[in-house]
C-alpha cells in the first residue's frame, strides 16, 4: 500500500519527493516523507493521493464486477 501511495504522490504536480521507511518490518511503524514545492502542503498531497487511490480502486472494482457478471452466463 505504501508503494502505491508514494508512487501516486510522485505523479502529482507539486510533489517533489515522496518516500517511506520502516525501521523494522515486525515492530516499526512506517514513516512517510513528503516534500512539496510549497504550493501545496504535504498533508494535502497525502489526502489527494488517498482520494485518487480510492477512486482508482472503485473504478477497478466496478470493471472487475462487470467482467465477472458478463462471464457468469
Amino acid at each position: 500500500m505504501l508503494n502505491l501511495l508514494t508512487k501516486t504522490m510522485l505523479k502529482m504536480e507539486h510533489v517533489k519527493y515522496a518516500a517511506y521507511r520502516i525501521d523494522h518490518p515486525l515492530t516499526g511503524k512506517p514513516v512517510v516523507i513528503i516534500e512539496t514545492d510549497g504550493k501545496t502542503k504535504p498533508i494535502e498531497a497525502l489526502k489527494d493521493a488517498l482520494r485518487e487511490i480510492k477512486e482508482l480502486s472503485k473504478e477497478f472494482m466496478e470493471k472487475f464486477e462487470s467482467v465477472l457478471g458478463s462471464t457468469s452466463g
